[in-house]
């Protein structure tokens, strides 16, 4: 796709950015993804764009260098790949294809920098047993996993943590630094709210998180 603005489109597939300058808006993409070459979405603008995944085993949107206002994304293996410079702000993301086993999530890091998250709806619902968390922290590449934001959003899942974080161990050796979780819903979940909070490592916050119900949430 080259630099433009695409407004009121339908996409049979996925959607390949392959040019800086790109707006979407107003539009669907059906049974596909949206990507970049080397995980670079050059900076594209997804503006109320529903995403209705494939059969393929991409995230809807990923990796890195993108913004998405009001998407609804549903349908696919996964929701968001997390690398960096991401802004998601008044989505939602649910209903993920049912694969059993197949480690699904409503949005996911393996390292990056750069990312916020603000007043979404973040749900993994499957099989009941394919999601291994709402979101995941998963901090494998180099550097890590630094300035994250989730503020203001609602986050559950039918398996697994509605946030998971895991850092400082075998297979994922790199840290979780300035990460902050404040004033979201957790709802929903198998085993609860949250996993393995890095509480110890440098610039993380927790604040102002709670169940549905409004009983605050300590990891």
């Amino acid at each position: 796709m080259a630099g433009g603005i695409y407004d009121g489109c339908s996409f049979p597939g996925s959607v390949v950015i392959a040019a800086a300058g790109i707006t979407i808006s107003r539009s669907y993409i059906d049974g596909g993804h949206v990507e970049g070459a080397g995980y670079d979405l050059r900076g594209v603008r997804l503006v109320d764009v529903e995403i209705s995944g494939g059969t393929d085993n991409f995230a809807a949107i990923g990796n890195s260098n993108y913004s998405c206002l009001r998407c609804d994304i549903h349908g696919g293996l996964r929701g968001l790949a997390l690398g960096s410079n991401v802004v998601v702000t008044d989505s939602y993301v649910h209903d993920q294809r049912i694969v059993p086993g197949a480690h699904q999530t409503a949005a996911s890091t393996h390292g990056g920098a750069h990312v916020r998250i603000e007043h979404s709806t973040l749900r993994c619902n499957s099989d009941r047993y394919a999601c291994s968390n709402g979101v995941s922290f998963y901090s494998e590449d180099p550097p890590g996993i630094d300035d994250m934001l989730i503020t203001r959003s609602h986050i559950s899942t039918d398996a697994g943590y509605c946030l998971g974080f895991f850092s400082l161990q075998p297979g994922k050796p790199y840290g979780i630094t300035n990460t902050r979780i404040v004033d979201n819903v957790l709802g929903a979940s198998e085993y609860g709210p949250v996993a393995n909070w890095p509480a110890s490592q440098a610039g993380n916050v927790w604040s102002g998180n709670t169940t549905p119900g409004g009983t605050p949430i300590n990891p």
